[in-house]
């Protein structure tokens, strides 16, 4: 059996849904109030970039443009970085997100951005694998 990524969960009542490019808040406590996103494909691999790996680290801009841009034949600015970064600040925080789960920093290398990673738990799918797949 094999574990397949599904998706995280960001502090207590936060999804991040992969399969369905959604966040969304699930606090049981408040029914009426519950919000969800879909994220199009750049806000996708920007916020699936960050949870990967500015997990407790710190990741430079430039590292973020060419993985979450570049790679993907789009080009990449500050600009377009800061326009998408605000926006999903903007709906982690009017999911109930606090302020300081993403914090901007200066590196050696230039500027960075830092998850805070007791927020971030992961979770997956089970996949089976068949007698066909283990040969």
């Amino acid at each position: 059996m094999g574990k397949i990524i599904a998706g995280y969960y960001i502090g207590q009542y936060v999804q991040f849904d992969l399969s369905h490019r959604r966040i969304s808040n699930f606090d049981k406590r408040n029914h009426s109030a519950i919000k969800e996103y879909r994220l199009r494909e750049t806000m996708l691999r920007l916020l699936l970039f960050l949870l990967q790996n500015a997990n407790d680290n710190a990741v430079l801009f430039k590292d973020i443009l060419y993985h979450v841009w570049d790679r993907h034949g789009l080009q990449s600015s500050n600009q377009r970085l800061w326009q998408v970064m605000q926006l999903l600040q903007f709906r982690l925080l009017s999911l109930h997100v606090p302020h300081d789960f993403i914090t901007f920093c200066q590196m050696t290398g230039g500027k960075g951005v830092y998850l805070k990673g007791d927020m971030i738990r992961p979770y997956y799918f089970q996949k089976k694998t068949s007698a066909a797949d283990a040969v």
